[in-house]
C-alpha cells in the first residue's frame, strides 16, 4: 500500500509509503513447502521475456465511474499505461514459461475476475474500489497462488482508485510517471519481493530453498542501531559495484540493508529508504524515482527471474561516480553526518528553496524537527535513543521521518525538473533568464531582466537571502571546465561560490560547484564540450579541428608517401626528358606513368577523406564552441545524446493535499 503525501512549503513535495505487508499479510500464504520441478529449470536456459496479464473485466463494468468525468478517456490511460507496464516488465525479465494456460475461476483472492483460461505467466485481475471522498488511496496489490514447479508468484490481484488515474498514459520514458512508477512497485510485490516471500526464494546454485536465508541482522553497540542486511549473491554482488565493500561490518557480509522503519506495513519489505532514496522499491518515495540495478537485483536472486541489468536506470544517490570519485566505502553503515556528502543534507539555516543534489531539479529542505530529547514524543525518543547515528553533530535540529532515521536532505520538487521544457513558457523563467532543456542544470540565482525591475523595487539582486533556485545550460569540458549559457552569452564557472553577471540582466548567478555538476553531468552522460588546444585559441576552424584531430602517426605516414612520390616523379621527369630526346620510348610507357600519378594522388586524398570522416564519427563534438569567442556551435540532430526523465510533476503549486496508495 503506497500512501502519497503531497504537502507544500516552498515547493512541491512528494511522498510515497508503501505498507504492503499488512496488504499481504490478509492473502493466505500460497507458498508450497517442496517443490516439484528439477533444479534444471532455475538454471536460465529455457527462459523468455515474462507475458503478464491484466484482466481489466471488472473495471470496466463498474459503476463507480458514472460519477466521474471522462470515465472512457481514463480507461483507456489506464488500460494503455498497464499495457506499457507489461512491455517494459517483459524487457527487463525472462522466466520460465508456463506450459499451460492459467485458468482463474471466478475470482483471485477476494477480486471477482473472467472465468477464462490465458496463456501467461502472470495474471492480476484488477478491479476499481469505492474509496471514501477525498480519500487519498491510488491502489493495492498482492499476490494469491503460485507455480508448483518453482514456487514462483502466478496469480494476483490490484486495486485502484480511479481518481487518480493517469490523465496522460504513461511509461518508463515518460516526464510525469508517478502512476507508472507506483504500479511497478507494487507489481515488484507481486514478483516476490516480500518480507512473505523471501524464505521461498531459490538459490540458483542449487535449485533449492535457501537453507537458512543469507540475511544478518546486526546490532551496532556503538550507534544503538539494528541493521537488517540481505547479502543474497546479486544484492551482494551490486554492494561491491556501487559502495566497492565486501562486508557491512567485521563478519558480517555486505549486501542490501531492509527497512526497518514505517511499521509493520512497511518494515521488512524495501530496500533502507536512508540508504537508497529515491529507489522505486523504497518503501517511501520522495520526488521522482529510478528503476535500477538495485530492484533488478533482488528479482534476480528471487531466483525466479533473469534480468537485463543494461535497462537498470542510474541514479546517483551514494554513487560516488556521480562526484567524479570512487565508492563511497562508509556511506552505508557510518552516520550520516559524517559520511554522507555535504551538499546532500540540509544544514542547520539553510532552510529555503535551494538546488538538489543532483542539480537536476529545484529544491527545498525535508521537513525538520527542533531536537529535544526530553519532549516524550516517539520520534525523539529513537532519535535520541540512537544519537551516535542520527545526530553525532549535536546539531539542533533533527529529519521528521523514521524511514530515513530522522536525516534532514533536499526534497526534489517534481514539479520543477530541469529537463521538463513545458516549463520555459511560464514568465518567471523568462524574467529570471532559465532554459529548461536536457542541458540544463540548477544553481542558485538572482537574476532578473532588467526592464522586469522599476527604480523602486524593493528587492535586493545582490543579497544572498533573495537567492532563488534556476536551471540553465550548463555544458563541460572534457577537463572539467562548467561554462554556464544565459540569453546568448556563455561564461565559465572557475570555482564553487563564484558570481557570474550576465548582460540584460540585474542580479547575479552563482556558480556551483564545478567538480561536482560536471561529475553529474559525465554521470548521467549528458554531453561534455571540446576544449580548443592553445595554438587555436583565437578562433575555431574545420581546418584547425582536423590539424589537431589527425594523429602523428598518420601524418608520419602521409609525409613519407608523399616524399616517395615526390622521388617518384622527379625519376618519372628524367625518364621523360630521356624519352624526349632520345625519342626511343614507347609512348605506352609514358601513359602508365601518368595513371601511376594520378591513381597514387587520388589514394591520398580518399585516405585524408576517410581519416577525417572517422575522427569526426569518434570524436563528435556536442555544443561544442570556442571559449574566448563564446560562440556556440550547435550539434546535429543525430548526434543527440538523450537521457531518460524519471519523474516530474506539472507546475509549482501552493495548495497542499495528502494521497495515499495502498
Amino acid at each position: 500500500m503506497l500512501i502519497f503525501l503531497f504537502s507544500f512549503t516552498a515547493c512541491h513535495h512528494i511522498r510515497a509509503i508503501c505498507e504492503h505487508d499488512s496488504i499481504q499479510s490478509q492473502i493466505p500464504n500460497p507458498f508450497h513447502e517442496h517443490i516439484t520441478g528439477s533444479p534444471s529449470i532455475f538454471s536460465g536456459e529455457e527462459r523468455q521475456p515474462i507475458r503478464i496479464f491484466f484482466d481489466l473485466t471488472s473495471v470496466k463494468k463498474s459503476t463507480i465511474l458514472e460519477n466521474l468525468d471522462d470515465s472512457q478517456t481514463r480507461i483507456q490511460n489506464l488500460e494503455t499505461t498497464l499495457n506499457n507496464l507489461a512491455s517494459f516488465t517483459a524487457k527487463i525479465m525472462n522466466v520460465t514459461r508456463l506450459t499451460k494456460p492459467i485458468v482463474t475461476g471466478h475470482s483471485i483472492g477476494p477480486i471477482s475476475c473472467k472465468n477464462q483460461s490465458v496463456n501467461t505467466d502472470l495474471y492480476i485481475a484488477v478491479t476499481l474500489r469505492n474509496y471514501p471522498k477525498n480519500s487519498k488511496i491510488l491502489g493495492q496489490a498482492f499476490y494469491s497462488s503460485t507455480n508448483h514447479l518453482d514456487n514462483r508468484p502466478i496469480t494476483g490481484g490490484m486495486y485502484l482508485n480511479p481518481e487518480y488515474f493517469p490523465k496522460e498514459p504513461q511509461d518508463e520514458n515518460s516526464i510525469e510517471r508517478l502512476f507508472f512508477s507506483t504500479i511497478f512497485h507494487e507489481m515488484c510485490h507481486v514478483f516476490g519481493i516480500s518480507n512473505y516471500a523471501m524464505s521461498t526464494w531459490i538459490d540458483r546454485s542449487t535449485g533449492k530453498r535457501y537453507s537458512p536465508f543469507p540475511k544478518t541482522s546486526y546490532y551496532n553497540s556503538t550507534y544503538s542501531k539494528r541493521f537488517n542486511i540481505v547479502h543474497t549473491p546479486a544484492a551482494k554482488r551490486y554492494i561491491k559495484e556501487r559502495f566497492g565493500i565486501d562486508e557491512f561490518a567485521p563478519g558480517v557480509p555486505a549486501g542490501i540493508e531492509i527497512e526497518d522503519g514505517g511499521g509493520s506495513g512497511t518494515e521488512g519489505s524495501h530496500p533502507e529508504s536512508r540508504v537508497y532514496l529515491s529507489e522505486v522499491m523504497c518503501g517511501i518515495f520522495v520526488g521522482y524515482t529510478f528503476i535500477s540495478n538495485l530492484t533488478l537485483s533482488l528479482l534476480e536472486d528471487t531466483g525466479w527471474y533473469d534480468v537485463d541489468y543494461s535497462r537498470g536506470e542510474l541514479y546517483a544517490w551514494g554513487d560516488g561516480k556521480s562526484m567524479g570519485k570512487g565508492p563511497l566505502t562508509t556511506f552505508i553503515n557510518t552516520a550520516p553526518q559524517l559520511s554522507y556528502p555535504n551538499h546532500y543534507l540540509c544544514w542547520p539555516g539553510k532552510t529555503g528553496s535551494q538546488c538538489h543534489y543532483d542539480f537536476r531539479s529545484k529544491a527545498y529542505c525535508s521537513p525538520n524537527a527542533e531536537y529535544n530529547c526530553d519532549s516524550g514524543k516517539f520520534e525523539d525518543k529513537e532519535c535520541c535513543r540512537m544519537k551516535e547515528f542520527t545526530n553525532p553533530l549535536n546539531l539542533p535540529i533533527r529529519g521528521d521521518r523514521e524511514e530515513f532515521d530522522y536525516l534532514f536532505f533536499k526534497v526534489p520538487n517534481a514539479s520543477l525538473r530541469c529537463q521538463d521544457t513545458k516549463l520555459n513558457d511560464l514568465e518567471s523563467s523568462i524574467i529570471s533568464g532559465e532554459l529548461f532543456s536536457e542541458d540544463s542544470m540548477c544553481a542558485m540565482s538572482t537574476l532578473s531582466k532588467s526592464s522586469k525591475l522599476t527604480l523602486n523595487s524593493s528587492k535586493k539582486l545582490d543579497d544572498s537571502e533573495n537567492e532563488q533556485p534556476g536551471c540553465y545550460k550548463m555544458m563541460c569540458s572534457p577537463s572539467g571546465k562548467l561554462f554556464i549559457t544565459v540569453g546568448s552569452e556563455i561564461k565559465e564557472c572557475k570555482g564553487e561560490d563564484q558570481t557570474l553577471t550576465f548582460d540584460g540582466f540585474d542580479g547575479y548567478l552563482k556558480c556551483p560547484p564545478p567538480d561536482l555538476l560536471c561529475g553529474m553531468k559525465t554521470f548521467i552522460k549528458r554531453p561534455t564540450i571540446d576544449e580548443p588546444k592553445e595554438e587555436n585559441t583565437d578562433s575555431f576552424s574545420p581546418k584547425a579541428s582536423l590539424s589537431f584531430s589527425i594523429s602523428p602517426t598518420i601524418t608520419s605516414i602521409i609525409d613519407t608517401i608523399t616524399s616517395s612520390i615526390e622521388g617518384v616523379i622527379t625519376t618519372i621527369n628524367v625518364q621523360t626528358n630521356t624519352v624526349v630526346d632520345e625519342n626511343v620510348q614507347d609512348e605506352s610507357v609514358f601513359s602508365t606513368t601518368v595513371v601511376f600519378i594520378f591513381c597514387t594522388f587520388a589514394g591520398i586524398i580518399l585516405v585524408v577523406v576517410a581519416i577525417f570522416n572517422i575522427r569526426l564519427f569518434v570524436n563528435r563534438r556536442y555544443g561544442e564552441f570556442n571559449e574566448n569567442a563564446r560562440e556556440e556551435i550547435p550539434h546535429e540532430e543525430r548526434d543527440q545524446i538523450s537521457v531518460q526523465i524519471i519523474e516530474s510533476g506539472d507546475s509549482a503549486s501552493a495548495s497542499s493535499e495528502e494521497v495515499e496508495v495502498v
